[in-house]
């Protein structure tokens, strides 16, 4: 089953972000990532690092579980926690993807305090403030299922 979560976290990355900013930059010309600003804050400068290091730990777990040096928590190892966290899994990259293409021309990662877009209201928008943070919950927990290691409940809530 690691193998199949590092191809699905793969597949999420390469989607949400590799898919997503080559969109972006044949409808704006601008890749959208902004990344941390020089001036910025300590807040802001341990929420950045903290989202890269989420990033990378998404392919610990795993990782680490194929290499043999982390083993499965017995309790929650199992076919049917696989079989939902499979899907939980390949729900949220398709719900986070969604998310991110309703935001048009807003979608961006990180702040530009220059930058000014319009407030998208529609499609997910409409039920939920932030769908992409929204559909980012059930990607995290079906790769938790998926690998049920140690190693991801503490990064989890970062993500």
């Amino acid at each position: 089953m690691a193998v199949i979560a590092l191809l699905l976290y793969g597949a999420y990355l390469a989607l949400t972000f590799g898919v997503r900013v080559a969109m972006q930059v044949r409808r704006t010309g601008s890749t959208g990532v902004h990344g941390i600003r020089r001036d910025a804050g300590p807040l802001e400068r341990v929420a950045g690092a903290l989202f890269v290091f989420s990033l990378l730990a998404g392919f610990g777990a795993p990782l680490l579980t194929l290499l043999g040096v982390l083993d499965p928590v017995p309790a929650l190892d199992g076919t049917m926690g696989h079989t939902v966290g499979f899907v939980l899994t390949a729900s949220g990259i398709l719900l986070t993807f969604g998310a991110q293409v309703a935001m048009g021309d807003a979608w961006r990662i990180g702040v530009d305090p220059e930058e000014r877009t319009d407030l998208v209201t529609e499609g997910p928008f409409q039920l939920v403030r932030n769908p992409i943070y929204s559909a980012q919950v059930p990607t995290v927990l079906g790769l938790l299922l998926m690998v049920p290691t140690p190693l991801p409940l503490p990064v989890s809530p970062a993500s």
